[in-house]
């Protein structure tokens, strides 16, 4: 079985440009769902009042889970970057490889963002968007820029030519 990603044609600019916009789309994503969801919650309240003696544990809920799937993020991310710097394989290839373990560290903080907007929707705790924010945080650390690209993936410099 073959586990390496089918190959994004185009080049390696170009996929450069294409994980950056799932990356974007990504945050963006989650930054309007939080921003919906707050609204209606001040126009129509909770969706639940009675859960709200239960905040607490969706709060602590979400903040396990949260450092549950940062932590994995971070090992699977990492694992996979450093495939990528210390094969020998050519740079669409790296960057498909990085394009993986991107979306997986995105997909791994993104879980917990929605998860803690919708226990807010149903609890009204505001305290809950403080795992959203701090998981945006670590979704924004790894956000795709050239530099962080080519220290990754341990790019040589005919290869950071290619990416600019």
């Amino acid at each position: 079985m073959n586990n390496q990603p089918p190959r994004v044609p185009g080049t390696p600019k170009e996929e450069l440009r294409a994980i950056r916009i799932i990356f974007g789309a990504i945050i963006v994503g989650v930054l309007l769902f939080g921003l919906i969801v707050n609204v209606i919650n001040y126009m129509q309240g909770s969706l639940a009042p009675e859960a709200k003696e239960y905040a607490h544990f969706f709060l602590y809920a979400a903040a396990g889970l949260a450092a549950i799937c940062l932590v994995i993020a971070m090992n699977g991310y990492n694992k996979g970057t450093t495939v990528a710097k210390e094969t020998l394989i050519s740079l669409p290839d790296k960057l498909n490889q990085y394009r993986l373990s991107l979306v997986r560290y995105i997909a791994l903080c993104d879980v917990p963002a929605l998860f803690s907007i919708v226990a807010f929707f149903v609890t009204g705790n505001y305290f809950l968007f403080i795992i959203t924010v701090v998981m945006i945080a670590a979704m924004l650390l790894k956000a795709p820029t050239l530099k962080r690209v080519t220290d990754d993936l341990g790019l040589d410099w005919k290869q950071q030519q290619e990416l600019e």
